[in-house]
């Protein structure tokens, strides 16, 4: 073969102009049949149909479903929204009702109270001291009702009160006084009782002058075991307490100090709970209503006085007279 005739098969391209014409021909005729197609209304009506069948056998209600159960939570919670916003401004309101309402009745009743107590009490000191040793002994007596009361969620009147009855029964003014009253909060603290209530018991006591089993069983009634804490103090066994009790050999001041050495200082913690702050809180009003009635108090007494003169003239001088 020669070298002219490898070139040539190598290098020469032939246009098929025929082959050409006939396959633009046949996409020209392809393109024709696809644009009457579309312009068939039968075509594209079944097209259509197939299309919206196809659609309509789409399941939607679990969406529709899963929607509806949405906005019902919504509206629930909405609801409930609505009702505790309601229940807590109902509540707030009442709060601020009651709040209002303790503070009003410890200004005016309760500081009435508090001021014809501690009158009371005071009145009680000077008959049992006498007005000269009164005077002399009132300033400490005073700073053993403080020391007791102070802090916690008592009042001075009601110590007031118990100290007087402290000096019918013979117990010193100063240190014995001192943590008797204070033993008084501790155990009443304790207890969750009044401080009345305990200095009934404290006062009984110390009236004996020695403790007895009706002591104990009266704390014991209020959840405190009195014999064990004597014990505790006194290094005895509760058993041997309870005997020593039963032959009067525990003083009033022992089990006092007793008491004020193992809950004294845990009365003043009374504000961590709720009914010791409430408590203090009305104890605050107290002292500024007793302020209020100490004077309205000592004039309530001159017009009551003079009152009473005037009745007893009319009777003396008029009323027999008429008889």
């Amino acid at each position: 073969m020669s070298s002219k005739t490898v070139d040539e098969r190598v290098v020469q391209m032939q246009f098929d102009n025929s082959n050409f014409e006939k396959n633009v021909a046949r996409t020209l005729q392809t393109l024709d049949k696809l644009k009457w197609s579309l312009k068939d209304p039968d075509f594209m009506g079944s097209s259509f149909k197939e299309l919206n069948k196809a659609a309509n056998n789409v399941d939607m209600s679990g969406l529709s479903q899963g929607i509806e159960t949405v906005r019902t939570k919504f509206s629930a919670l909405q609801v409930v929204g609505v009702t505790a916003l309601a229940n807590l401004t109902t509540a707030a309101m009442n709060a601020g009702k009651r709040i209002t309402s303790a503070l009003t009745d410890s200004l005016i009743n309760g500081g009435r109270e508090r001021a014809q107590a501690i009158k009371d009490a005071k009145f009680q000191m000077e008959g049992l001291l006498g007005t000269e040793e009164y005077n002399k002994q009132f300033a400490r007596i005073d700073e053993s009702i403080n020391y007791a009361v102070q802090d916690t969620a008592y009042g001075y009147d009601e110590a007031a009160k118990a100290a007087s009855q402290f000096l019918a029964s013979s117990v010193k003014v100063g240190d014995e006084m001192d943590r008797s009253l204070r033993a008084i909060s501790g155990v009443a603290a304790m207890t969750n009782s009044s401080y009345s209530d305990i200095a009934n018991i404290f006062t009984r006591v110390a009236g004996q002058g020695r403790i007895m089993a009706m002591d104990l069983n009266s704390l014991a009634s209020r959840g405190l075991n009195a014999a064990a804490i004597l014990g505790k103090s006194m290094g005895k066994t509760e058993a041997e307490v309870r005997d020593m009790v039963s032959d009067g050999k525990i003083s009033f001041q022992q089990f006092a100090d007793a008491m004020d050495s193992a809950f004294g200082e845990h009365a003043k913690k009374g504000n961590e709970t709720f009914q010791g702050a409430l408590a203090n809180m009305k104890a605050a009003m107290k002292k500024i209503g007793a302020k209020i009635w100490d004077p309205l108090l000592d004039n309530e007494r001159d017009v009551f006085n003079q009152m009473r003169l005037l009745i007893n003239d009319l009777n003396n001088n008029y009323l027999n007279d008429a008889i």
